[in-house]
């Protein structure tokens, strides 16, 4: 970015004239660049992420969004943070990038990583049931109890739900030692990402040859083990791929001073590498749909949406190398829609204070506060059904630009003129512009007014993307649903026109 500067030595004459070049050095102009990520996301991470420390009372937090399909980052914020302008003034607390460069042991988040590593390698079956011991399991004289209470027989997607302790031990104790290395390994755990960004951590995590005898019943739990956001989401990432780990960047391209693109080094790399099956990768998220749905992480759902993911909950440790009572660390890593997904995502707060520490209760809400405007401002139809509600917040947050309203009376040719150009220069040619409506099942929608017995004409949405869509229809007091998997409307039920009244439904067509 910074470039060169140039240098010239010369003679001067007895007056102060330039007499003659003794040596002259040309000035290589900065380079700029792209990067992956999306402003209005990071805004959304970032206000959200402010929210959260202030109601939990945490001492630190970060977010990660990445497109699971690609790597790309497309948002990373830290608390707390700092203004660049006045960086010497802040303190060096502030200035970590905690996702990058801080580790955490992961806690039950890594209950996932666990179960993985025993499928693929064929030790369980996604079928399967695990006696629990009704409470606790000893492994090298130590005994380990349940956070919760106590359980018998739990399914493999029941041990996700529930979070359980022994059941995640006696998975893991399936395995060889050196296999559920290899395992953490292939999920990039113990090694950097090689994130375009400086101090990087590699995280924690030791041989086979530096293991106790309860290392591996600890790992298996998120325990003796040191992540990054960065490699949890990473690795989440991969599952929801279909098994295939594309490294994580943040440069997309440079541009030089002529204004030639060069490709960062998304471009430039090899392809993903493999780290379970598409069977394996699948059959999990199908299992971690239920932690949102019967399990501890209810408070991620994201209405007309399904959502796969894990909460974890990581004691600290002192400076002695003990746990300390009253310390924790609280996560959610999850991705959404959980069969197609196309964002994955990792909360965690650092020392959230008061009786909710845990990660279901202060991490998973994030999550779904987060979720619901971004998959709205990506164009991401619901895989769960619901309806199109009018969300006067959402307006507030995300107006459009002022060359982006469409006065009422222009045509569908400008309407689709515009909402083109809203499209470009985002991530892709299907993300529409910042959303002004949120989905919830069974909701009414909301316009001036809600008089059934008022008539309105149904107003043209031809040509326009979902966001630009619902809140044409919004506005005129219409519930909007979708059909489709296109980017923008091309047919309407009823036709542009129509005479309606107030709260009837409008089908758009993509």
């Amino acid at each position: 970015i910074r470039g060169t500067p140039g240098r010239i030595l010369f003679y001067r004459d007895g007056r102060g004239g330039h007499l003659l070049d003794r040596s002259r050095t040309e000035p290589v102009p900065g380079t700029g660049l792209t990067l992956t990520l999306d402003s209005m996301i990071q805004h959304i991470a970032e206000r959200e992420l402010d929210a959260a420390m202030k109601t939990s009372g945490a001492k630190g937090a970060a977010v990660v969004v990445m497109r699971p399909q690609t790597g790309e980052i497309l948002a990373l914020a830290n608390r707390p943070t700092f203004d660049p302008n006045s960086y010497s003034k802040a303190p060096e607390d502030h200035r970590r990038n905690r996702a990058v460069s801080d580790f955490y042991e992961p806690g039950s988040t890594l209950k996932v990583i666990t179960v993985a590593a025993a499928l693929q390698a064929g030790k369980i079956r996604p079928d399967e049931s695990v006696w629990c011991e009704n409470c606790s399991i000893v492994v090298a004289r130590h005994r380990f109890d349940e956070d919760n209470r106590p359980f018998g027989h739990l399914s493999l997607t029941e041990v996700l739900a529930k979070s359980s302790n022994v059941g995640a031990i006696k998975i893991a104790l399936r395995l060889e030692p050196q296999s559920f290395l290899d395992a953490l390994h292939r999920f990039g755990f113990g090694s950097k990402t090689g994130l375009e960004l400086p101090g990087e951590s590699p995280g924690l995590l030791r041989e086979v040859s530096r293991w106790s005898g309860l290392s591996q019943a600890s790992i298996a739990m998120g325990q003796e083990i040191g992540v990054t956001p960065l490699q949890l989401a990473s690795a989440f990432a991969a599952i929801a791929n279909d098994g295939l780990l594309e490294p994580p960047f943040l440069v997309r391209a440079a541009i030089g001073a002529s204004g030639r693109r060069i490709p960062g080094r998304s471009h430039t790399r090899s392809g993903p590498r493999r780290v379970i099956s598409t069977a394996t990768a699948r059959s999990l998220r199908q299992m971690m749909v239920s932690v949102t749905t019967d399990g501890t992480g209810r408070a991620a759902a994201v209405p007309g949406y399904s959502v796969g993911g894990k909460t974890g909950t990581a004691q600290k440790i002192d400076e002695s190398g003990r746990y300390t009572r009253g310390k924790y660390i609280a996560w959610y890593s999850g991705f959404v829609p959980a069969d197609r997904p196309e964002l994955v995502m990792v909360v965690m707060l650092d020392e959230p204070q008061g009786p909710r520490f845990h990660g279901g209760d202060v991490a998973a809400p994030v999550f779904s506060r987060i979720a619901r405007p971004v998959l709205q401002y990506l164009g991401v139809a619901p895989d769960r059904g619901g309806t199109l509600v009018f969300d006067g917040a959402a307006r507030a947050s995300f107006a459009p630009r002022p060359d982006e309203v469409v006065p009422a009376n222009r045509t569908s040719r400008t309407r689709h003129a515009v909402a083109r150009r809203a499209a470009q220069g985002r991530l892709s040619g299907r993300v529409a512009a910042a959303s002004l409506v949120q989905f919830a099942s069974g909701g009414k929608a909301a316009g001036p007014e809600n008089n059934p017995e008022r008539l309105t004409l149904m107003p043209d949405v031809v040509g326009l993307d979902l966001r630009r869509a619902s809140e044409t229809l919004a506005a005129a007091g219409l519930e909007c649903r979708t059909r489709g998997p296109g980017h923008l409307v091309s047919r309407q039920e009823p036709s542009p026109g129509t005479g309606t009244s107030r709260n009837e439904r409008c089908t758009v067509v993509f």
